[in-house]
């Protein structure tokens, strides 16, 4: 440790340490090893490492299969609390969207149905106030009939009683014909 600048070999071993434990290792965990180098050539001998055949094998051959180091947990699952709360978090907006999307959508069928609602009550109100109108014109009509009808019925009494009236006379008259010719 406290090496100024690594060799190749010796960020290849650290390489091959870090992988036998279970994680892969990165530019930055190796600057860890040596105390002040140069982290881009650190990267760059990682990465011919890595990319190299022995490089391929070695990760071939150490990689977890189905158990995780110690070493490696500790590393992750901050990052795997991290990501869980962002989910959780990202679900919470979306649920959140959704509800406002529903209360907007709501808000927006129980106004047209008000308004279909108050429509319908005026066209209701529309259709009592003609009803009512036309009911009034027929009583007014019904009422004007029937005073023609008591006047018609009371021009026939006179008609009958005047008729009665002439029958009268002109029976006198020719009564009073007989009586002046004998």
């Amino acid at each position: 440790m406290g090496k100024a600048i690594a060799e190749p070999h010796e960020v290849t071993l650290v390489a091959k340490s870090m992988i036998r434990d279970g994680a892969l290792p990165s530019a930055h965990k190796l600057k860890i090893h040596y105390n002040g180098g140069q982290i881009v050539r650190y990267q760059k001998i990682l990465d011919d490492f890595m990319s190299s055949p022995e490089g391929i094998d070695y990760i071939e051959k150490y990689k977890p299969h189905n158990k995780l180091p110690s070493e490696l947990v500790k590393f992750i699952e901050p990052h795997v609390n991290v990501v869980h709360a962002e989910l959780l978090k990202f679900s919470q907006f979306l649920v959140n969207q959704h509800e406002k999307e529903r209360e907007q959508l709501c808000k927006v069928y129980r106004d047209e149905a008000a308004e279909v609602k108050e429509q319908s009550d005026l066209l209701n109100c529309g259709l009592m106030d003609e009803i009512s109108l036309l009911k009034a014109e027929l009583k007014s009509k019904d009422d004007l009939i029937a005073e023609q009808k008591e006047q018609f019925t009371e021009l026939k009494q006179k008609l009958s009683q005047e008729q009665s009236e002439m029958l009268t006379l002109l029976r006198a008259l020719s009564e009073k014909d007989s009586e002046s010719e004998a």
